[in-house]
């Protein structure tokens, strides 16, 4: 699950969110409010036009994974007001239930 949450003072327009699955792992299914497409590893997401103050956006991803180990997954967002890419990296521990 990604949260997008604009906590500024302002509303924030063309916000453009990418994700990055790990290697060895596999999109399932994805819950998004814009349109999305998959290209190889990463899951690049349609602007979203405005994105309010105090407003909050939710995306979810099911990945599915080939192999134990720990995952890391990584986020990149930009926008009119944040040119620069924002990133985020998040780990998850895959192990096969025995």
């Amino acid at each position: 699950t990604v949260n997008l949450t604009n906590i500024g003072t302002r509303p924030d327009q063309n916000v453009v969110l990418s994700l990055e699955i790990p290697d060895g792992s596999a999109v399932e299914q994805v819950e998004s409010p814009v349109k999305y497409r998959v290209q190889g590893r990463t899951v690049l997401f349609e602007p979203y036009p405005v994105l309010p103050q105090n407003d909050r956006t939710v995306v979810k991803i099911r990945v599915r994974h080939g192999r134990e180990g720990t995952r890391v997954f990584r986020a990149s967002l930009q926008s009119d007001l944040r040119p620069g890419p924002v990133l985020k990296e998040e780990s998850t521990k895959v192990y096969v239930d025995r």
